[in-house]
């Protein structure tokens, strides 16, 4: 089975300290609320705006005691399709290395890979659409779960 780091950019934030990752913004009370948080000590920080397959991504990381086990990729896009397109190379990108994913729900599909799981999802809220890719390690414990 592959592994998340075999993705690429979109893994490169994965299983490092918070501390080495510059650019690093707190994320604001409301949105640690409420972002789903599972993990004691959980905290959501926004990372620098990636760039991956020709697009600006915003960054969100997930840690605990500043170990970086979460990372979610975000592209707003006006244009539906452009939205379709960049939706096509992301499931592409990922699908060429995890295989075939598991589909969720309409617009969610997930993917196994040897040290976590990859998570897509599509979206559109008042006219943005969204395309969201999140990485998430297996390298944090189960012991940490709440």
């Amino acid at each position: 089975m592959p592994y998340l780091s075999e993705l690429g950019e979109p893994a490169t934030l994965l299983n490092c300290e918070l501390s080495t990752i510059p650019g690093i913004r707190k994320a604001g009370w409301l949105e640690q609320k409420v972002l789903a948080r599972s993990l004691k000590g959980e905290k959501v920080d926004h990372g620098p705006d990636r760039h991956w397959l020709d697009t600006t991504w915003k960054v969100r990381v997930g840690s605990v005691n500043s170990f970086v086990f979460k990372v979610a990729y975000e592209a707003d896009l006006d244009d539906a399709s452009a939205a379709t397109s960049l939706a096509a190379k992301a499931f592409r990108a990922v699908y060429d290395v995890l295989g075939e994913p598991e589909k969720l729900k309409e617009g969610m599909w997930l993917w196994h890979a040897s040290d976590g799981n990859a998570v897509m999802q599509l979206g559109t809220v008042m006219r943005t659409h969204m395309v969201m890719l999140f990485l998430t390690s297996s390298a944090v414990r189960h012991s940490e779960l709440q």
